[in-house]
């Protein structure tokens, strides 16, 4: 038998009179008789992780197979049965950061230290001096400072975005959206790459040509211009974001150098 609302009692939250099972004012679900039964929170489970997974695994194959879906869908405002931009940009990107040793960014740039004790952002150099990556303290110290200034990427690719497609999306926000849909793509294929050759130069040139591949796809999807127009505006973006990232990355690693050396 269904718990009865407590019809007549103001909503928890903000005191507003309830009309149905939630809160017209706040969204608070309606306080029911048996809340805190074994039977009703055995029931909220189940009903709240089938709900997550399905929307973890549809947000994710669309994400990954239909570059620009998400985008679309979120500018367009079917948002319910996606994970919101936000809260997939952050897990992804600290779950990349926590998996992908010696690795930071979306473009999986790595740090080495040379024969002469200074550091180096990129593939591991073919020449000049031995060179190994990081120990785990430097790389952790370099991961944690990345985790507060990698929004500098994220606003230089969304400026650079509003950029060639001002005419057509004028909202600075819309271009974060769409940046943080992008990165977190960036940020599993970099983090995947950087898991299986860790001490390879391969893995950021594979990340480089498929993200760029990616975000073709993903800007002619959302805008409709050919193909070759798209092409031009893509190196444009991918030019923002690997200047950005040598920047946020290689101000990482200065912060975390000096952090070691105190």
């Amino acid at each position: 038998m269904p718990a009865t609302v407590k019809q007549h009692a103001p909503c928890v939250s903000c005191g507003a009179d309830l009309h149905g099972g939630f809160c017209s004012a706040c969204g608070e679900p309606a306080v029911h008789e048996g809340d805190l039964s074994l039977r009703h929170l055995t029931h909220e489970f189940l009903h709240e992780f089938t709900h997550l997974d399905g929307k973890i695994w549809r947000t994710l194959f669309a994400l990954l197979f239909q570059p620009g879906r998400l985008t679309k869908e979120y500018w367009s405002g079917r948002r319910g049965r996606w994970i919101r931009p936000l809260r997939l940009y952050l897990v992804i990107s600290a779950l990349t950061l926590l998996f992908a040793a010696n690795a930071a960014g979306p473009l999986g740039l790595r740090v080495w230290v040379t024969g002469d004790g200074n550091y180096t952002v990129g593939s591991r150099p073919t020449n000049g001096p031995q060179v190994t990556p990081i120990d785990a303290e430097v790389s952790h110290r370099v991961q944690s400072v990345y985790l507060w200034i990698r929004y500098l990427s994220l606003g230089v690719f969304a400026g650079a975005s509003l950029l060639a497609y001002r005419k057509k999306q004028r909202f600075y926000g819309a271009h974060i959206i769409l940046g943080m849909h992008f990165y977190s793509f960036e940020y599993i294929v970099s983090g995947a790459l950087a898991r299986a050759w860790p001490n390879a130069a391969v893995g950021p040139v594979i990340t480089v040509v498929i993200g760029f591949v990616y975000l073709w796809i993903c800007l002619r999807r959302l805008y409709g211009e050919g193909w070759l127009r798209t092409f031009f505006k893509s190196l444009l973006l991918f030019f923002a974001v690997a200047f950005a990232e040598m920047v946020t990355v290689g101000g990482s690693v200065f912060a975390a150098a000096t952090m070691f050396k105190h």
